[in-house]
C-alpha cells in the first residue's frame, strides 16, 4: 500500500512538473510577463510604427512606457475605454494625436494616465474624454487601474481632494486589495487547469507568441496603430458582422451587463473626482471635448425599460450638465437613434465600429 502511494505521488509530481513547465513556457495569458509585451510594443509605437499580434498584455503598463518613450508628447490626448479606442488621428486637424484608452477605463484611470503626462511635462493642448456610464458606478468592479496606483495617488494629491474623498479612497483600496488576492488565486487555478495546459501546448506549437511591427492597419490579430488606436483582428470583424444580432442579444442576457451591475446611484465621490479633473484641465488651459460612445438600439432600449439600468440614462444627463456648465463640446450619445445609427454600426453590444466613428465625426475636428 505504501509503495502504491509513493508511486502515485511520484506520478502526480511528474505530471504537475510537466504541466507547470508547459504552462510556463507557453503562458498564453502572459501570467509571468515573460514576453515583456508592454515595453517592446511601446518601443515600436514610439518609432512611429504599428504593432500587431497583441493579446493578454497590461494596457496600463503599456501606457506608462508610451508616456516615457514619446519624445514630445501629443497635442491631443484621448482618454477612455475600449468603446473609444477607434477614435484616432485621422479625425483631428491638430497633430500629433495619441489614444490612451484602456479596457474598462474608470475615473481612476483618467487621473492616473493624465498624471503620466503631467510628471513627464508632456501635457497636451486638448483632451478628449470618452465617457462610459460605469465611471459613475461605485460597483463597476474595475480595479485594473491599480497597475498605476502610484500615479493615481499622485494625481489625487495634485488635485488636493478633500478628506471625505480620501477616506473613501482608503476604504475602496482596502476592498480592492482583497479582490486582487482573489484574482491572484484565480490565476493560480487557471495556471493548473486542463484548458490552460491545452492553450499552452497550442502556443508552443504555434511558435508565434510575440508581437511584431507592421505597416498594415488590419491584421489577423489585434493591431495597435502608431496613434494608439486599436484595430481588431480581421477574423473578429468579419465573423462578428455576420452575427451582430446574436452578439447584441447576448450582451443584455443574464442581467449582468459589463460594469453596470448594482448601478444604484450616480457615485457622489466619482462625480466629485470627475469635476475636479475638469477644473484642473481648465486651469491648465487644456481644451476639453466629451465623447459619448453609443450603444446599439436594443441595448439602449433595455437601459430605458429596465429600472436596474436607468442610471445609464442619468449618467449621460449628468455629463451633459457638466458640459453645459463648463461650455465643453460634446460628441455622441448613448442613444443611437438620435445619431442615425443602426446595428451595422457596431461590432457587438457595446463597441461601435469604424463606420460609426466616421458618422459621429464626419470631418476632422
Amino acid at each position: 500500500m505504501i509503495r502504491f502511494i509513493i508511486k502515485f505521488l511520484l506520478a502526480l509530481f511528474i505530471i504537475l512538473c510537466i504541466v507547470s513547465t508547459v504552462d510556463y513556457l507557453g503562458d498564453p495569458a502572459n501570467l509571468f510577463n515573460r514576453r515583456n509585451i508592454e515595453l517592446n510594443a511601446a518601443k515600436i509605437i514610439s518609432k512611429g510604427k504599428h504593432v500587431t499580434n497583441l493579446y493578454n498584455y497590461n494596457e496600463r503598463l503599456f501606457q506608462k512606457y508610451i508616456s516615457e518613450l514619446d519624445p514630445i508628447g501629443p497635442n491631443v490626448l484621448i482618454l477612455g475605454s475600449s468603446r473609444t479606442m477607434l477614435l484616432g488621428s485621422d479625425r483631428f486637424i491638430s497633430t500629433p494625436v495619441y489614444n490612451c484608452c484602456v479596457s474598462g477605463a474608470s475615473i481612476e484611470d483618467f487621473l492616473a494616465i493624465l498624471y503620466l503626462y503631467q510628471q513627464n511635462k508632456k501635457l497636451p493642448k486638448e483632451v478628449i474624454l470618452g465617457l462610459d456610464p460605469w465611471i459613475l458606478n461605485d460597483n463597476n468592479n474595475q480595479s485594473r487601474y491599480e497597475t498605476l496606483n502610484h500615479e493615481y495617488n499622485k494625481m489625487i494629491s495634485l488635485l488636493k481632494f478633500n478628506n471625505l474623498f480620501n477616506d473613501k479612497i482608503n476604504k475602496t483600496q482596502s476592498i480592492k486589495s482583497k479582490i486582487k488576492k482573489i484574482i491572484f488565486s484565480d490565476k493560480i487555478k487557471a495556471f493548473f487547469s486542463p484548458q490552460y495546459f491545452r492553450e499552452s501546448i497550442y502556443f508552443l506549437i504555434l511558435n508565434d507568441p510575440n508581437i511584431y511591427q507592421t505597416d498594415r492597419i488590419f491584421n489577423q490579430t489585434i493591431t495597435e496603430l502608431q496613434d494608439g488606436t486599436i484595430y481588431y483582428g480581421t477574423n473578429y470583424i468579419y465573423n462578428g458582422a455576420s452575427k451582430i444580432d446574436s452578439l447584441i442579444n447576448n450582451y443584455i442576457q443574464g442581467n449582468k451587463i459589463y460594469s453596470l451591475q448594482n448601478f444604484t446611484e450616480l457615485s457622489i465621490n466619482n462625480k466629485y473626482a470627475f469635476e475636479m479633473l475638469i477644473q484642473y484641465l481648465i486651469r491648465q488651459d487644456i481644451a476639453i471635448t466629451f465623447f459619448i460612445p453609443p450603444y446599439p438600439k436594443k441595448v439602449y432600449k433595455y437601459f430605458c425599460e429596465n429600472k436596474n439600468y436607468n442610471n445609464v440614462i442619468n449618467a449621460e444627463k449628468y455629463f451633459l450638465e457638466i458640459a453645459s456648465k463648463y461650455k465643453i463640446k460634446t460628441i455622441g450619445s448613448y442613444n443611437p437613434e438620435i445619431l442615425g445609427l443602426t446595428d451595422n454600426d457596431f461590432y457587438d453590444g457595446m463597441h461601435c465600429n469604424l463606420q460609426c466613428i466616421y458618422k459621429l465625426v464626419p470631418a476632422p475636428l
